[in-house]
């Protein structure tokens, strides 16, 4: 019995001891370098424990060290972040017995301008050498197959690579932001161009790439603003979104018929673009008729341009962006074969001044002259119904559009910031302004809104400082928020019966604004709707009950003068004096409430205006919340009351 509990006493201890060795190895230093076991007998290099930063000058690693426990092991890597951040580093020798460099692991070492590599090593992590800003030469390893994701991004004293043999692909933005980079030479291995992987290497002016490509990626050389030509090898299949995009100097590329996938906007923001061509053969594109343009054989859209194309005339459509940023671009003629034109295709097209859009075309995107600022006039098809989403967005030169006569809408910023606009016809068939449509159109100063408007969107004519004046017509039944805010030479405005708010802001900052007339029909006033209207001299209210006011801001009543008025119904003057906000006013005066046979518009008179309110009205279908519309009293409107307010205005 005493033998054997002997026996595991000493079993338990053996145990006990092996695994304290063993958590005493786990890590250990050597030489001030700190390392963590990571197998039998091999060890990686680590960052300090204790301060990760403290490792710098010269680091010269073994190829083996010795751990406290006396056992001798075999670095074979440096771990993720071993060198992070030590910005003291100056130069680093590895042994010949690593074979991987962890992710990160020389991230920031901002001082770090030599590091010897042996030919073992076959994995160099992610972000290894990122914003190592004095490296300025790297041999790759023989034994490497690949450079990951931003190795050698921001390194900025590179000014020369080659990528040897059997590395075949490059990561996203391996060596992106490489400012000094001017050459790049790589081997027949390389068959993947990651994306980004060479943005914004702005110094770079000669590329040769492998035989064996097969992609380029997105961005893959985006501002690249040096380079002013590539070959592009027979190989490549598939070219990623903006490749080539802001390529400042670039003149001319072709596309070789190997191409089978190409993005958005390779070519966007060349400025010097003069010669585009797709070889013969390709399967999927085509330069057709030496056009200098990209276009889709199959559906004979014309996908990315230049400043020299020239549009064929079996071309049916122009696709999203495909003169985006193309500054020098002065003039273009679209042809008649032409029926659609994508979203933001002369987007910042600053050079180009005019423009005539064919009769053909039905369909016009969004955004489509965003920003063209020297465009002065365009003219648009007759068969258009509506003005797209911020197709004038920007275009500050702008001076002469006419709107077709068939426009129902015209969309959010369609004319925003359109600074040189001093009038606009607006269709009949005219039915939604949307938000900010007009807005910042700062010249404007002269526009009809049609009786066939219903809605008025946010801030759609906000900061039309030359509108002195507007008549809004029955048929409006929305106003939106800051509809008119900071129209600071807007003087007076009578707003329709066919309102029943005035929402927040509608007014705020007109400072000219001397008279406002709101109907019966108003229910409530939104926050800041006359917000620093100081001029206000006269407010009419027709409402026999106060409408809500849910702020004191509505009105500038500190700086309004002593002589404006609050006119009301006689009946509700009591009222008016004692409701919040409203008893604000300087002085409340009642006047006597009348009626006006058929006054429909609600303009205090009967004419054959009245005629034609109430005709609109029937047809949207909201003429019986216009009490004045029921010209017979039968409790309804229908025709029959349009037939009596013309048999009245006969014989009156």
């Amino acid at each position: 019995m005493i033998k054997l509990t002997f026996i595991r006493f000493m079993a338990c201890s053996l145990c006990l001891l092996t695994m304290m060795t063993a958590t005493a190895a786990e890590d250990f230093w050597f030489n001030d370098l700190h390392y963590v076991v990571t197998g039998n007998n091999t060890v990686a290099l680590a960052s300090h424990p204790d301060n990760p930063y403290a490792y710098s000058g010269e680091v010269i690693i073994p190829e083996s060290v010795t751990g406290d426990n006396g056992a001798t092991y075999t670095v074979t890597a440096i771990a993720d972040s071993a060198f992070a951040g030590c910005t003291n580093v100056t130069r680093v020798v590895v042994p010949n017995s690593v074979t991987t460099i962890g992710e990160r692991a020389f991230h920031h070492c901002l001082f770090l301008a030599d590091v010897e590599l042996p030919e073992t090593v076959s994995t160099i992590g992610k972000a290894a050498f990122m914003s190592c800003l004095r490296l300025q030469d790297f041999t790759f390893p023989a034994a490497m197959t690949a450079i990951q994701d931003s190795t050698f991004n921001g390194c900025s004293k590179l000014t020369s690579l080659y990528i040897p043999n059997p590395i075949t692909s490059i990561g996203t933005a391996a060596f992106a932001s490489c400012w000094r980079l001017e050459t790049v030479n790589m081997a027949n291995s390389v068959e993947i161009l990651g994306d980004l992987a060479f943005a914004n290497c702005s110094a770079l002016t000669s590329v040769t790439l492998s035989d064996n490509l097969a992609t380029i990626g997105d961005k893959a050389f985006r501002f690249c603003s040096a380079l002013t030509g590539i070959t592009i090898p027979g190989s490549v299949i598939a070219i990623g979104n903006e490749a080539f995009a802001a390529c400042d100097t670039l003149a001319a590329i072709t596309i070789p018929a190997s191409v089978t996938s190409l993005g958005n906007d390779i070519i966007t923001g060349c400025p010097v673009l003069t010669s585009v061509n797709v070889e013969t053969g390709n399967p999927v594109y085509d330069s057709r008729e030496n056009c200098n343009a990209i276009i889709e054989t199959a559906s004979n859209t014309l996908l990315i341009g230049c400043q020299t194309t020239v549009i064929p005339g079996t071309v049916n459509a122009i696709g999203n962006r495909a003169f985006s940023e193309c500054d020098s671009l002065t003039a273009m003629a679209i042809p008649s074969s032409v029926t659609s034109i994508g979203d933001q295709a002369f987007y910042h097209c600053t050079g180009l001044t005019e423009m005539v859009i064919p009769e053909t075309v039905s369909h016009i995107g969004e955004n489509v002259f965003q920003q063209c600022t020297g465009l002065i006039t365009v003219t648009l098809p007759s068969s258009l119904t509506s003005i797209s989403k911020g197709l004038f967005d920007n275009c500050t030169s702008l001076e002469n559009v006419t709107i077709p006569v068939n426009v129902t809408a015209i969309h959010e910023k369609a004319f925003f910031k359109c600074a040189a606009i001093e009038s606009i016809e607006l269709p009949n068939s005219l039915k939604s302004i949307g938000d900010e449509a007009f807005s910042w159109c700062t010249k404007l100063a002269s526009i009809n809104i049609p009786s066939s408007v219903t809605t008025i969107g946010y801030q759609a004519f906000a900061h039309c400082r030359k509108i002195y004046g507007i008549d809004i017509p029955m048929s409006v039944t929305s106003l939106g928020t800051g509809a008119f805010y900071s129209c600071s030479g807007l003087k007076s405005i009578t707003l329709p019966a066919s309102l029943i708010k005035v929402n927040d802001y509608a007014f705020a900052y007109c400072w000219s604004l001397t008279t406002v007339d709101i109907p019966q029909t108003i229910d409530s006033i939104g926050d800041h709707a006359f917000f620093d209207c100081w001029e206000i001299i006269s407010f009419t209210c027709r409402a026999t009950t106060p409408p809500a006011v849910y702020s004191a801001d509505v009105f500038a009543f500190e700086d309004m003068s002593s002589s404006a008025t609050l006119y009301v119904p006689m009946s509700a003057v009591e009222d008016y004096k004692t409701a919040e906000v409203w008893k604000e006013f300087p002085n409340i005066v009642g006047f006597e409430e009348t009626f006006v046979f058929g006054d429909v518009d609600g303009d205090g008179k009967t004419t054959i205006t009245d005629v034609t309110e109430l005709i609109d009205l029937l047809l949207q279908g909201t003429a019986n919340e216009n009490p004045a519309a029921d010209i017979d009293g039968d409790g309804k409107v229908t025709i029959t009351d349009v037939t009596e307010l013309i048999d009245y205005l006969l014989t009156h």
